[in-house]
């Protein structure tokens, strides 16, 4: 493809072979160079249209869940169920699963239970930088210095590629900078109990066999703060087998079982 030239002779660019850009377009270099047409745009929601399809009770209803909301009586109520961690806070992180978009990341929850910690259940790639969005640099170093444990559900890329970078963080604010070493260390090495690993300031982390043996790899390559993880193994029921669910450190069960047979 000829490159253009300046030139003032007026002549332009036609007949070069060149596209003008426009938004969505994408060049596909194999298994055949093209350019492909841009996907089909999807409306904009008309929310006004919506409320004029929308039934008149449905709308009362909703009216009325909106009143009982901001009422007082409302937290009144659930203030006299006694329920436990009732100041709790749950924050979707991430809620786009395999297909992200630009306001909704992939799969991220964070618990804060104030006097008993912070948990985050699924880590997908661009966790931290929701983190950094959602909070100011102070805030952010309380919520990692409050941060207990992460768990990771499965093996998914959208629910745990983001794991190491929280880590790291979580290091950073703990324990200050990597002193740079790669070496990687056995989950056996981590602390000598659970009490030790508390007081240690460790990071639980719950996770599959296979994504603890790739942290485990990785930390050969980067000094994230694998030293720092007391890595629990989970494993999930099956009806099939009659195995109950079940987490182990050093190789021994730890924690709860369950079974409900199907």
């Amino acid at each position: 493809m000829p490159l253009a030239q300046p030139s003032d002779d007026g002549v332009g660019m036609e007949g070069l072979g060149y596209v003008e850009a426009t938004r969505d377009f994408r060049l596909q270099l194999e298994p055949q160079l093209q350019i492909q047409e841009p996907p089909t745009k999807q409306p904009f929601l008309d929310t006004r249209k919506v409320l004029e399809t929308t039934p008149e009770e449905v709308l009362a209803l909703a009216e009325q869940a909106r009143e009982d909301v901001a009422a007082d009586r409302l937290m009144d109520k659930l203030t006299g169920q006694n329920l436990p961690s009732q100041d709790a806070e749950i924050i979707c992180l991430g809620t786009g699963s395999s297909a992200p978009s630009k306001y909704r990341n992939v799969s991220a929850t964070l618990l804060r239970v104030p006097g008993c910690g912070t948990y985050l259940f699924d880590c997908g790639e661009g966790t931290l930088g929701q983190l950094k969005r959602l909070y100011n640099p102070t805030e952010l170093q309380s919520v990692f210095e409050d941060l207990k444990a992460i768990w990771i559900s499965h093996m998914h890329a959208d629910h745990h590629l983001g794991t190491t970078s929280v880590i790291k963080a979580w290091r950073e604010a703990n324990h200050g900078l990597s002193d740079g070493r790669v070496e990687p260390r056995s989950p056996r090495e981590n602390a000598p109990s659970f009490l030790g690993a508390v007081q240690e300031k460790k990071l639980f982390l719950f996770a599959g066999e296979q994504m603890i043996r790739w942290l485990a790899e990785y930390s050969s390559v980067e000094a994230y703060g694998y030293d720092k993880l007391i890595a629990i193994k989970t494993r999930p029921s099956t009806s099939k087998a009659h195995r109950s669910s079940s987490m182990e450190w050093r190789g021994a069960p730890v924690g709860f079982r369950t079974y409900d047979p199907v």
